[in-house]
């Protein structure tokens, strides 16, 4: 079953077709020539074999409706032996649908499975050989400034999403934070969730230390939501503790409902005094 991840790395190239573009002419110096119209096309590349052949992303740059370019987009997670064999059907395939040249894109999270995914593949026929243009983590740049992340939103998050938790990640996480917010909400929300959760924890306590700091603060209200949110489950967590140890189990298991409820204001609130608290009434008494 595809991941989320898996899901959202087609979405982003599937959302934003000049993704592939950039990354093509950035990364590895393909010369893409001049389009105005950048458009998905059909993944599906089934021929007269019953087996059917369907990529992630399919992507048709035109000019004046003249297809100039093709892009087949893999995102390739795990390793998968057929691949080297469906890879260049949807190439030659796509190739013969608009009659224009075709590259094929392979996005993967794994510096090592990507050295293995951009090894040449032959096809028999003399000279025939496909190499694909893989896009790992060692190949994403580093983008961390904001100016740059709102000008390239797409290419901002797989920065972050490959360096964010890298030393000095934080700036590339911050700059593909703010890219995001010129983005549809949908997507904006959808790709800040991500980001999120793929950050550690070091990474995520020290966003939060400026945060609360007062060194940063989160520009969009579904960003500060996500803030609050995951600092209201902090707290939950160590009041849990700090009750479990001074009053037991017992009163622990009494209190789950009455925090999980809680503001994050009484969260706050009840962690102060959790420690000079003499009973476990008295901690909740002025509430």
């Amino acid at each position: 079953m595809p991941s989320q991840l898996h899901e959202v790395l087609i979405e982003l190239f599937r959302g934003a077709p000049s993704l592939s573009a950039e990354v093509l002419r950035r990364v590895f110096g393909v010369e893409v020539p001049a389009y105005d119209q950048a458009v998905p096309s059909s993944e599906n590349f089934t021929q007269l074999d019953p087996k059917e052949f369907r990529a992630d992303v399919a992507i048709t740059f035109s000019q004046n409706g003249v297809a100039r370019l093709g892009a087949v987009v893999e995102a390739q997670l795990g390793d998968d032996d057929d691949k080297s064999y469906a890879w260049p059907v949807y190439v030659t395939a796509l190739r013969a649908r608009i009659r224009a040249p075709v590259c094929l894109l392979v996005v993967t999270t794994n510096a090592a499975r990507a050295r293995r995914l951009g090894r040449k593949i032959t096809i028999g026929h003399p000279g025939f050989v496909l190499e694909p243009l893989v896009l790992g983590p060692e190949q994403i740049p580093r983008i961390d400034t904001i100016a740059e992340a709102q000008k390239y939103p797409e290419l901002g998050l797989l920065s972050a999403l490959a360096h964010g938790n890298e030393p000095g990640g934080l700036a590339v996480v911050i700059a593909a934070s703010a890219g995001l917010l010129g983005l549809d909400d949908e997507h904006a929300r959808l790709y800040h969730d991500l980001l999120m959760t793929s950050l550690n924890e070091a990474v995520k306590k020290e966003l939060e230390a400026m945060v609360l700091g007062g060194k940063y603060e989160y520009q969009s209200d579904f960003a500060k939501k996500h803030f609050a949110e995951g600092r209201q489950e902090g707290l939950r967590a160590a009041l849990a503790t700090i009750i479990r140890a001074r009053w037991g189990a017992e009163a622990a298991q009494r209190t789950e409902a009455r925090l999980a409820a809680a503001s994050l204001v009484d969260l706050e609130r009840w962690l102060a005094g959790a420690v000079t608290a003499s009973t476990i009434d008295s901690l909740f008494s002025d509430a």
